[in-house]
């Protein structure tokens, strides 16, 4: 059983949970109960999913299901169970979109955004719970929760299966009310950049605004608006799991629009 196998069985059992549908500015739409169910056969190499949505008066809406016994080459999982799967290149036309999933204990935190015709349309936020655990309410993320000093380690994955890279990082965050300021040493590298804060989320701006959108579930997401062309970028989803920790999944790809890479980041907050 290769390794990534062994993570996505981290996975196995009964998912409850809701769907939060956000717009591409990050203004909610709607949300919807969902019940996850990953079970596998008797010698664990091969899995059935089953997927149910309920409607807003919980009645069950819809049930997909379907089996797997391998994972394609757009999906990437990290030894802790931290996945992503989508896209693989970007272009201007059509649809372009990827799914993040970070796991902690009995707890899950899944994010979908999807482009179309390379401008933001939708992010899909699923807040779950393995069953018969009680569900921990999170409010939204706040960019005062952020501040401080976190340190961490930062994994990399490539979907050409090449060993995977390390690297240490520091992240120094400070927040006056208006503007947060990040200062990252990642490795050898130093990068800074100020977020402008609308009261519900931050944007980056330059030739190509970034905004990182303040979710429910201590979670959050790191996007460009608009797919940018002939110029590298990523997508993010981060997962403040506790006040002292959090979890940062990032999907990197390069200035034609290849997806080069999966990075994790695990940090904890020391001042």
């Amino acid at each position: 059983m290769n390794q990534m196998w062994s993570a996505l069985l981290l996975h196995q059992g009964t998912w409850r949970g809701t769907s939060a549908y956000f717009d591409g500015q990050g203004t909610f739409q709607s949300a919807t109960p969902t019940t996850v169910s990953l079970t596998p056969s008797l010698d664990q190499q091969t899995i059935r999913q089953e997927n149910q949505y309920f409607d807003a008066q919980g009645q069950l809406s819809q049930t997909k299901a379907w089996e797997y016994s391998s994972l394609s080459r757009s999906v990437l999982f990290f030894d802790n169970g931290a996945f992503s799967q989508g896209s693989t290149q970007s272009g201007p036309y059509g649809d372009f979109g990827a799914e993040f999933g970070l796991i902690a204990g009995d707890r899950r935190l899944r994010g979908i955004p999807l482009y179309r015709n390379g401008q933001l349309e939708t992010i899909t936020l699923i807040q779950e719970y393995r069953q018969d655990n009680p569900p921990i309410e999170l409010p939204a993320l706040t960019p005062g929760q952020l501040t401080g000093i976190w340190q961490g380690t930062a994994t990399t994955l490539y979907p050409d299966f090449r060993n995977p890279t390390q690297v240490q990082t520091q992240l120094e965050i400070t927040f006056d009310g208006q503007h947060l300021h990040q200062s990252l040493h990642y490795g050898q590298e130093r990068i800074n950049s100020t977020g402008a804060w609308d009261g519900e989320h931050l944007t980056f701006s330059g030739n190509h605004p970034i905004k990182l959108f303040c979710l429910p579930g201590g979670g959050s997401a790191v996007l460009p608006l608009a797919i940018p062309t002939r110029q590298g970028f990523f997508l993010e989803l981060a997962w403040l799991v506790n006040p002292q920790l959090r979890l940062r999944l990032g999907r990197h790809y390069d200035s034609s629009g290849a997806w080069q890479c999966l990075t994790l980041v695990e940090e904890t907050k020391i001042s």
